[in-house]
């Protein structure tokens, strides 16, 4: 496994790559997790350059481009990362990474050769996500539960009693907002990254356009990435495709999984 940084304006763009083949695997985490996640993968899956990068505010990379992260600005990253040689290439994306992914397909289909989507965000807009981060007086009143987060609590709890709030959305408050470092990364990330919001309907049209294989992993347990969504979605597409419920929680990107995920690349476009 090897690092290297990518100087993107003021910024620097940290990744991590690892195995060899023809085909470049790009490699997108979840909230709160880094590159190196992903670095078991190459002994695994063989026959794939895996690329993963640290995306604003997680692992190495060092983001000082202001408070907002673009899809502009991933494709700007991707245009100038000297191991992205091939016109085409695979896009990996676990948890929030899979929401990146999603929007990279609608913007750039041709270059998609294959799509793994592990326990994917982005298939299903959280009322209460939208509100926090695509309303001015939700962002404020989610600026203000950082910073005081007991009676934010104590209101979803109040919700998730009313049936108005899931129990996920409920575990995954309790789960990061208990330290304060953690509450302030969830509010850059959530904020930072919200223009990421890819349209499904288009998403799925290119797909079936462009013949996209698709590879859809998730585990039964999760508690914070819903099934449904994932299964309608899933319905939707007259490509190559694959769905996978596998008999874990959330984290799904282990190596007791190397299987499934490496079943994924068996037939890429």
């Amino acid at each position: 496994m090897h690092s290297q940084f990518i100087t993107y304006k003021d910024s620097e763009i940290h990744y991590r790559f690892s195995g060899e083949g023809p085909n470049a695997v790009l490699c997108f985490h979840g909230f709160g997790t880094f590159a190196r996640t992903f670095d078991w993968l190459a002994d695994h899956v063989p026959g794939q350059l895996f690329i993963a990068f640290d995306l604003p505010f997680h692992g190495d990379t060092k983001w000082t481009n202001g408070e907002l992260f673009q899809p502009a600005d991933l494709l700007d990253i991707i245009s100038i990362c000297p191991h992205i040689k091939k016109e085409k290439f695979t896009l990996m994306g676990y948890s929030m990474g899979g929401r990146i992914c999603l929007q990279l397909l609608e913007l750039i289909p041709s270059r998609i050769s294959n799509l793994v989507l592990l326990a994917p965000d982005g298939l299903h807009m959280n009322p209460w996500y939208w509100f926090s981060t695509q309303t001015a007086i939700g962002n404020r009143i989610f600026k203000k539960a950082v910073e005081n987060p007991d009676r934010f609590i104590k209101l979803l709890k109040r919700g998730e009693s009313l049936k108005l709030v899931n129990k996920g959305a409920l575990k995954y408050v309790d789960r990061h907002f208990g330290d304060k470092t953690i509450r302030e990364q969830v509010y850059r990330v959530w904020t930072s990254f919200r223009k990421f919001k890819p349209d499904l309907n288009r998403v799925v049209s290119l797909i079936n356009q462009y013949n996209i294989p698709v590879t859809m992993i998730y585990g039964r347990y999760d508690t914070i990435i819903p099934l449904a969504p994932g299964e309608k979605f899933f319905r939707a597409l007259r490509s190559r495709k694959k769905f996978e419920v596998l008999e874990t929680g959330h984290q799904l990107l282990h190596i007791q999984n190397a299987q499934y995920i490496a079943e994924a690349f068996n037939h890429p476009a």
